[in-house]
């Protein structure tokens, strides 16, 4: 029998050493002399001060955390905040405290959020107005739309005839009790044109409902990388264009 052969372990500082030369060398382009050939247009990167006020029946609203995704602070006494941001950041949104009603579009998005557009002085006001809970929310009901992954116009009336009214059996059983739901990604299975429909039943649902991107719900036809994939989500079941378009969100 040959002996076997000893395998030579590497350190694993030295290991991942090693690794992230072997990966730059596949990921960086060269010229043919070997310099590297970087990007001649580089993305701007802009400050951009955002400054606002979270509150319920115009009183403000203590300790109410806001952030752009990236960097967060929380509300003073008086319900007002002061973040900085940067122009790469699309959104700047609030984690909904207790006590306080989800505040909701007509197609049952939450509106816990508002795209950021600065002025030509980096300048953004982004104001959350909130209305209390009319029941206590201690007690809540969390509904999960998991993978609907509707594919076909078949698949879309199912889930506008079927699921829709069963959801909305299902809400009425809990009496007062405040419910809300998920859609927890995968809501259309790579067909953009279904997404109306999907909206349609939520909307028919009539709870606040927080949408999650799936990977089905990406744009993946010429999209060089995931920086881009979200935009086609972006605008149809967040309804950006019309956010846009909006003096307030609230």
């Amino acid at each position: 029998m040959k002996p076997l052969k000893t395998l030579s372990l590497q350190p694993r500082r030295e290991f991942l050493k090693s690794l992230g030369l072997l990966s730059a060398g596949f990921l960086l382009p060269v010229y043919g002399n070997g310099s590297i050939l970087w990007n001649d247009n580089p993305v701007k990167i802009t400050p951009v001060r955002i400054r606002g006020k979270v509150s319920a029946q115009g009183k403000g609203i203590k300790g109410v955390a806001v952030t752009d995704g990236y960097s967060v602070v929380s509300t003073d006494a008086n319900g007002v905040y002061e973040l900085m941001s940067s122009s790469l950041q699309e959104f700047v949104s609030i984690s909904l405290p207790a006590g306080y009603q989800v505040p909701t579009r007509k197609n049952g998005i939450a509106r816990f959020f508002q795209p950021i557009t600065a002025s030509a002085k980096g300048e953004f006001a982004a104001n959350f107005a909130l209305n209390p809970s009319p029941v206590n929310d201690n007690s809540h009901v969390l509904l999960v739309l998991a993978d609907p992954q509707i594919q076909d116009r078949y698949e879309a009336d199912l889930l506008l005839s079927q699921t829709t009214p069963d959801v909305n059996a299902l809400v009425k059983s809990y009496g007062d009790r405040p419910v809300f739901g998920i859609g927890c990604g995968d809501l259309v299975f790579d067909h953009f044109e279904l997404f109306d429909d999907y909206q349609k039943a939520v909307s028919g649902m009539d709870i606040p409902f927080f949408q999650v991107l799936g990977n089905h719900d990406m744009d993946t036809q010429q999209i060089r990388s995931d920086a881009l994939s979200a935009q086609t989500f972006k605008k149809l079941v967040l309804l950006i264009i019309l956010l846009i378009k909006e003096k307030s969100i609230m």
